[in-house]
């Protein structure tokens, strides 16, 4: 009888069941606490509070929902490419949804019409735009710096093809609408998306043909295009904006620069190269790195060729932006008009960072710790307190005046090792007087040193080859 009862007590709920499923969950990875963890939602709430539009309650009603509890939702149905039904039927179905929004089992779940109120209300207040920028500036107040550079690219976004005759699109594109076209037919018809051709990549005629080409692949799509501009060094998105379509990639090259990246180049394709924006670059101090087109009637000048393929190592970095928000995320827009589509392809571009941010705090990096001869060779966390030189084993961020070198990294094919140009481009010069070593209690050593420098390669260089002359 009483192995009975404990097979009997063995099958009941307990009290800690909920807790132990969460526990497995983080011991297996759960990518929504990591995410939880690296980013702090609660800077958001001003800019959340001031786009809602809700009532003082002093006839009472129902509380509103958390604005910030809100936002994590639209986070998760960017992350999964959710509809409002399915969020709804996700957030009680899965313990890892609702342990990231910070709701319990017994409380309330927002249901679809909330869900569905909440973004609208954001996107009336133009309020993603204020989110972005919001997490832009505290990358740059942690230490994550648009350093390196700049890339600039644009990609289609898919929309909802609309089933319009050939008078209707005329209509359309003078600015105007159908006459005969009723409300619900007005409300179900994006008249601000744009068709467009994606082009494949050209091949040369056949022999004999004369100058023709042939196009591989000529795809025609309906949507809007994505304008993103993203630094080099850690690969945020910096500045980006909406446009239809059809609209022209180069038109949008002043609206994603970015004022305040550290290095003066721009990367971009063909397409932004114009001498109205390589006038505009000139005007603010920038180094134009635009990719160039093949003569027309000839082939490609080996120098060009070699030219564009240098360029295209740089500037591919935002294909896999690209790549991600349509691949992983399974970005398309699914709503009407421009102002919604704008909030759909913003959260996007937010998610995107939110990721980025986590990705580059928790991956393995090589160990760069010091060598003897060099201490403190990496650059400090700002997120952790000063101490002894270790390994370290996260990428840390990097400020305007401080690079990381990792010994044994190369960028060389077969893993050979790159030449030492220390001393060509930075730290002490040949004309170097000398360094002093004075001791101060507490086991402390003050370094100082006499000579030129360009500080190109920052103070890192410079206390290399301080500490190299001293120890010799």
């Amino acid at each position: 009888m009483r192995g009975m009862g404990d097979r009997q007590l063995a099958g009941q709920p307990g009290f800690f069941d909920r807790d132990e499923r969460l526990k497995a969950l983080s011991a297996a990875g759960d990518p929504l606490e990591r995410l939880a963890q690296v980013i702090d939602f609660e800077v958001f709430r001003s800019d959340l509070e001031a786009a809602l539009s809700r009532s003082d309650r002093t006839r009472g009603g129902r509380p509103p929902y958390d604005a910030v509890l809100m936002f994590k939702v639209l986070v998760l149905q960017t992350l999964y490419t959710l509809s409002d039904d399915q969020t709804e039927y996700q957030l009680k179905d899965r313990l890892s949804f609702l342990r990231f929004v910070g709701l319990a089992l017994n409380d309330p779940v927002p249901d679809a019409k909330t869900i569905w109120l909440y973004r609208e209300q954001l996107a009336r207040a133009g309020a993603v735009e204020r989110l972005f920028a919001r997490f832009d500036a505290l990358l740059r107040t942690k230490g994550w710096l648009a350093m390196g550079g700049q890339i600039i690219d644009a990609t289609v976004i898919e929309a909802r093809r609309p089933r319009l005759t050939q008078a209707e699109k005329n209509t359309l594109r003078g600015g105007g609408t159908p006459a005969e076209w009723k409300p619900a037919r007005r409300a179900q018809i994006d008249r601000d998306g744009r068709w467009t051709i994606k082009r494949g990549r050209k091949r040369e005629a056949a022999p004999g043909a004369g100058h023709q080409r042939q196009v591989d692949i000529a795809v025609p799509v309906f949507g809007y295009k994505n304008h993103v501009g993203i630094d080099r060094e850690f690969g945020f998105l910096r500045r980006y904006t909406v446009t239809h379509g059809a609209a022209y990639d180069g038109g949008q090259l002043g609206a994603v620069l970015d004022r305040d990246n550290t290095a003066s180049d721009v990367w971009a394709d063909t397409a932004y190269r114009s001498a109205a924006n390589l006038d505009l670059l000139e005007r603010r101090g920038l180094k134009p790195q635009f990719q160039r087109k093949k003569p027309r009637g000839r082939a490609m000048p080996v120098h060009i060729a070699r030219g564009n393929a240098t360029r295209a190592r740089v500037r591919s970095r935002v294909e896999h932006i690209f790549a991600a928000q349509k691949c992983r995320l399974g970005l398309v827009v699914r709503t009407i008009g421009m102002v919604r589509a704008r909030v759909k392809i913003g959260l996007a571009n937010l998610a995107y960072n939110f990721t980025r941010l986590a990705w580059l705090k928790g991956r393995a990096a090589p160990a760069c710790s010091p060598s003897p001869r060099r201490r403190g060779g990496g650059p400090p966390n700002p997120d952790q307190q000063t101490g002894p030189p270790r390994k370290c084993s996260r990428p840390q961020p990097r400020t305007a005046l401080t690079r990381c070198s990792k010994p044994g990294n190369s960028s060389r094919p077969g893993g050979e090792a790159a030449p030492d140009r220390r001393g060509q481009r930075g730290g002490i010069a040949p004309g170097f007087v000398g360094a002093f070593v004075i001791s101060i209690p507490g086991n402390v050593r003050v370094y100082l040193a006499c000579g030129v420098t360009d500080m190109r390669n920052g103070f890192d260089g410079l206390a290399a080859r301080v500490q190299d002359h001293v120890a010799s």
